[in-house]
């Protein structure tokens, strides 16, 4: 079920006292481990769960050595099937074996749990051994934190709404205007964000200036062998087929006019924030989450379309970017990454009594 206000709270509104823990005559801090690696200089959601935790909650960042023996007061679970995937069946079996492990150890100590949804289901399927191993973890969430009111979660589990935090601050910005006509596409390139059909709409259209920069790694070679195919009959399409760094990201995006997100689904996106985060407009699928999330930045920022993007709405959307880029910044309500570590702390501390 979608997280209803008698099932699912937004966090600021969550007022539970904090633990006394006194160890020796001190007040020690809460440990909580992250399923994430470690920052590593580029902006991920592990910098934002580092940099916005209060002073009275130590993140630590995953390791099985640390999963398995290290001291925590809570585990927080983020994509969990994550934990599981490898590139061989081999290396699937074994994390698998070792997520149960760790699993048996959560249930022994009695460690809590508490896992944010990022995605109500995997991008990609999993095995059944995948899933059956998750069920299992999941079982010992304490506390599921959606990123929106529209969520579904299981029936009767305890649940809050945090959600995902801006990038205004925390994100390089480069001092470049935007090319006219120019749209981009960019992250993490799946076959479910639909690229390739923007590209094919891109080749058909007309207009004039029109270009199209897509900036990701693709999901595998085979995925990155479609991009070039379908890029490769029309010169307006450029290609960085790459993880690139956040400035060379930054700079992408203020040289576009339009952010185009052409996903055949979308729930929550990061890509979706931090362009909004960095000023430009975006086209993306409508659902009541973008639809949500629109109706906080303002009128423009947020573009729809319906089904599949096509060139009537690339062309509306184009049409409307110069306007909107010269009137007001996005407006944001509560997504500082202070406010989402001081929510987050407050659910640590809550499952930790």
């Amino acid at each position: 079920m979608a997280c209803e206000p008698h099932h699912c709270v937004l966090a600021s509104e969550w007022d539970r006292p904090r633990p006394s823990r006194d160890y020796g005559g001190g007040m020690r801090r809460l440990r909580v481990l992250q399923s994430l690696e470690a920052p590593d200089g580029t902006t991920r959601f592990s910098t934002q769960m580092r940099d916005g935790s209060p002073d009275d909650v130590e993140q630590l960042f995953f390791s099985w050595r640390t999963a398995l023996i290290g001291r925590y007061d809570v585990f927080h679970v983020h994509w969990p099937e994550l934990l599981v995937r490898a590139g061989s069946a081999p290396r699937r079996v074994v994390k698998a074996a070792l997520l149960l492990t760790l699993v048996v150890r959560l249930s022994v100590l009695r460690t809590p749990v508490v896992r944010t949804v990022h995605n109500e289901t995997p991008h990609e399927p999993g095995s059944r051994l995948e899933r059956t191993v998750l069920a299992l973890l999941d079982r010992r969430v304490r506390t599921y934190v959606a990123l929106n009111p529209f969520t579904a979660l299981p029936d009767g589990v305890d649940a809050v709404v945090i959600p995902h935090s801006h990038y205004v601050g925390r994100f390089p910005t480069a001092e470049v205007m935007p090319v006219p006509g120019r749209l981009i596409s960019c992250g993490l390139l799946r076959p479910y964000k639909g690229v390739e059909d923007l590209l094919a709409v891109v080749t058909g259209m007309t207009r004039e200036p029109l270009s199209v920069h897509v900036v990701g790694k693709p999901l595998n070679a085979e995925f990155a062998d479609v991009l070039q195919s379908a890029a490769a009959a029309d010169p307006r399409v450029d290609l960085t087929l790459s993880f690139v760094a956040d400035e060379l990201l930054a700079q992408e995006m203020g040289a576009s006019e339009l952010v185009v997100l052409p996903y055949h689904r979308m729930h929550n996106s990061g890509m979706l924030i931090l362009a909004l985060s960095l000023g430009r407009p975006v086209l993306v699928p409508r659902n009541e989450v973008t639809e949500w999330i629109a109706d906080e930045v303002g009128p423009g920022w947020v573009s729809f379309f319906d089904g599949e993007v096509d060139a009537a709405v690339l062309e509306e959307a184009l049409d409307q970017a110069p306007a909107v880029l010269a009137g007001e910044a996005p407006r944001f309500s509560a997504r500082s990454w202070e406010e989402s570590g001081e929510q987050y702390a407050a659910v640590y501390r809550s499952v930790a009594l």
